[in-house]
């Protein structure tokens, strides 16, 4: 005989079986579950603190606008695998990218990953961050943009010493109007 459970709960270690998080930074709440949007988390920041797995989705709501603090970028604890990257992207909304504006009072990177691997950020737009960079690497590899679109920025792109050859592929983006030193 057999069968059973055959496809029951807990079946077969699918990038699903990591998650889907959600964040809205309107209407979310940071105590929230993140597991939907109507139970979304408020900030980036609750996001990239969560122990997330290989194959994880974090989704920001489409078109909303992310100011950019210490406490709300993407700044990984953990770090995806070998074709199970943790993926931060998009979801509803207005159909827009979900935007990480910075300001003038120095907010820090949009994306900050240090020692942290196999991270697909797709379907951002990242623009006025006036005091430092706008994506930090240091340490980490398998970093892929894909989609994202950098401008009004110092430095877009900022790969450190430590990082290694194949730290990140950037795919279907671009990066414009870099001044490279503060209000320069």
């Amino acid at each position: 005989g057999g069968g059973g459970l055959a496809g029951g709960a807990g079946g077969g270690g699918s990038a699903s079986d990591a998650g889907v998080f959600y964040v809205d930074p309107v209407n979310g709440l940071d105590t929230n579950s993140g597991l939907s949007p109507t139970f979304a988390w408020k900030t980036l920041g609750k996001a990239s603190q969560t122990a997330l797995q290989p194959g994880a989705q974090v989704l920001v709501k489409g078109g909303e606008v992310i100011s950019i603090t210490s406490a709300n970028r993407i700044v990984p604890t953990a770090s995806g695998t070998p074709g199970l990257p943790i993926v931060w992207s998009r979801y509803g909304g207005d159909g827009g990218r979900p935007i990480l504006e910075g300001g003038d009072a120095g907010n820090g990177q949009a994306i900050f990953l240090n020692s942290q691997s196999w991270h697909t950020v797709t379907g951002f737009e990242i623009r006025n961050i006036l005091n430092t960079y706008a994506v930090y690497l240091s340490n980490t590899s398998n970093v892929t943009l894909d989609d994202v679109h950098i401008h009004d920025v110092v430095e877009g792109i900022h790969p450190t010493p430590t990082t290694t050859t194949n730290a990140f592929t950037l795919r279907n983006s671009t990066i414009k109007n870099v001044r490279l030193t503060p209000d320069g």
